[in-house]
């Protein structure tokens, strides 16, 4: 994808693209060098940074400052990747499942549930008998978690308010949204169209901006988060990792603050005028 002629739409309207040269130039060079970033191989060095939280997501450990700006591109190249692996590693832990709400009776009840609907000797009345069973012990381990949680609110003077706010998020799902001829629809993929439409419309732009003089010094523009993204949404999924082992899964579950890191890494290169010796080894 070429970011040089690409068109960028927000809530501002079209992003503005000069046609000086040099501007022209340094957008294809931040695009060749994405896209090369992309593909590039790995460092030499396995060594792994440590990182201490080892349950949260990608997109969390996206947000920490772990990187450090070097002034060498490869050493900071460097760096960079081993940041980036260590939290891929971190992330893909398995977290333990929070059962404080479901006693053990109750998980006792689930089981058997289940036994009970993979057994085909099974009969009909033993099925209805488990699922009243479980949904009544359901409920009263959810009406004593509600009421602890409560209660532990109030000892630590907490707003009793927010915390049963916080209690109704956890069991209040969206079942059905209106579609544009007023009938409901009950799919998820339906419910995620009608939601991105509706936002979509609400946040575009009608009103026609002019386009700024956008000056034309010696000074590359910078790579935005925005172009880092879009870069990232147009690759194809479920294809194997390049050399360096960064799978495109990977790289969309980092989220914006991994697209702010990247664009601020390409962007330290432009300016330099120099990239990484990896990148000329691919």
């Amino acid at each position: 994808m070429d970011l040089g002629i690409a068109q960028w739409n927000d809530s501002r309207g079209d992003r503005p693209h000069s046609h000086q040269p040099k501007v022209e130039l340094a957008r294809c060079l931040s695009s060749s060098i994405l896209l090369q970033w992309l593909r590039s191989p790995p460092p030499s060095s396995e060594d792994t940074i440590q990182s201490q939280a080892g349950k949260e997501s990608l997109s969390q450990y996206c947000k920490k400052k772990f990187v450090v700006y070097e002034e060498d591109p490869t050493y900071d190249y460097d760096r960079l990747l081993k940041g980036l692996r260590a939290c891929g590693e971190c992330a893909s832990v398995t977290s333990e499942k929070n059962l404080e709400r479901i006693s053990k009776t109750t998980r006792e009840l689930l089981e058997r549930r289940r036994f009970l609907r993979q057994d085909p000797n099974a009969t009909h009345l033993e099925r209805l008998i488990a699922n009243a069973s479980c949904r009544t012990a359901l409920q009263e381990d959810l009406r004593k978690y509600r009421q602890a949680k409560i209660l532990e609110a109030a000892e630590v003077r907490r707003s009793l308010k927010k915390c049963r706010r916080d209690l109704c998020e956890y069991h209040v799902p969206l079942a059905a949204l209106l579609n544009e001829d007023g009938t409901p629809t009950s799919s998820r993929y339906k419910m995620g169209s009608i939601v991105k439409n509706y936002y979509t419309n609400l946040f575009r732009s009608s009103t026609p901006v002019p386009m700024p003089v956008v000056p034309t010094g010696d000074v590359p523009p910078r790579i935005l988060p925005a172009e880092v993204r879009t870069t990232i949404q147009t690759m194809k999924t479920s294809t194997a990792p390049g050399p360096d082992h960064l799978s495109v899964e990977f790289l969309r579950a980092g989220g914006q603050r991994l697209h702010e890191i990247l664009a601020s890494h390409l962007t330290s290169y432009l300016q330099k005028e120099r990239i990484p010796n990896q990148w000329k080894e691919w």
